[in-house]
């Protein structure tokens, strides 16, 4: 690709040993910890493309340097924004791209960055704690970010509920690390997956199925499920919830339970669902406050 590496290292001043080296033709995934070199910036569509990838992975404020190679030295280098890469004009086939890496905490936020961290956490040179974890020991994490989540649905605050929905992310970017490294599957694959999943029950949208309500839709969801031979699968839910479930799907009702209690308690539960409330999630909050108080 680039024959005069060593040449254009020597005279930018940065070390050859960290350094990726890609063709602007076909970039692949950039760890953007480390520096990057990026041959040939030919002109201004090439520039445009290169600076549309390159800001899904750094802030658009990135300090960049342009360079054109001649012989064994550069010349014309130009520092500049990221953003401001296709403005450049009298590019050529010799004009390359110098990226520095990015310091901690100046990440993007592009599902890449989260991933390459996790990579990064989980390899020989990362964190004791992250490479010993497994499914396993990740399962109480999901859990308990999934109920902090419901919290901050419930504190109404923004920057709260960000912040949750961030770190359950995490828990999937984890889940996604470990088995990518068993060879069991990737975070591409878990997206693929829902993806599909999405198009074939919503036929309403992706078909000639024709749904006007929501009461509709959640049958044709249902019958999508079946399809799938998804039904059957049942998670041990907490009680509550798993009597949320059955109510809300017509399984179950308060009426045919005999104990007096039971049926005190699953007439609750479908005042809660007709009110598209959960029972489960609001005691967990309310059960944390008061501990908290």
């Amino acid at each position: 690709m680039f024959e005069c590496i060593e040449s254009v290292c020597s005279s930018l001043g940065i070390e050859r040993e960290n350094l990726q080296v890609q063709s602007a033709l076909k970039l692949d995934s950039p760890n953007p910890f480390q520096p990057l070199l990026v041959y040939p910036l030919s002109d201004q569509a090439i520039a445009s493309q290169v600076k549309v990838y390159l800001q899904s992975i750094y802030p658009d404020n990135h300090l960049v340097l342009v360079t054109r190679f001649t012989g064994h030295s550069t010349e014309n280098k130009r520092q500049l924004e990221l953003c401001r890469l296709d403005q450049l004009e009298d590019l050529n086939d010799y004009t390359a791209l110098y990226v520095p890496a990015l310091a901690v905490g100046m990440v993007a936020g592009h599902i890449d960055s989260l991933l390459k961290i996790m990579a990064l956490l989980r390899s020989h040179v990362g964190c004791p704690w992250d490479r010993k974890q497994t499914f396993d020991t990740l399962v109480p994490f999901v859990l308990e970010e999934a109920y902090e989540v419901v919290e901050a649905v419930n504190s109404k605050n923004g920057n709260n509920i960000c912040e949750e929905l961030g770190d359950l992310l995490l828990q999937i970017a984890f889940f996604a690390q470990i088995s990518s490294e068993q060879d069991m599957f990737k975070f591409s694959d878990i997206v693929r997956s829902i993806c599909q999943k999405l198009v074939h029950r919503h036929p309403h949208i992706f078909g000639d199925i024709q749904a006007e309500s929501p009461e509709t839709v959640e049958k044709i969801w249902r019958q999508q499920k079946r399809l799938e031979g998804s039904v059957g699968r049942r998670p041990d839910f907490p009680a509550l919830l798993a009597l949320e479930k059955a109510i809300a799907k017509g399984t179950l009702e308060p009426a045919d339970i005999k104990d007096p209690l039971m049926r005190q308690l699953a007439e609750l539960q479908a005042q809660a669902v007709a009110q598209g409330r959960c029972l489960e999630a609001e005691m967990a909050s309310f059960l944390k406050n008061i501990s908290q108080s």
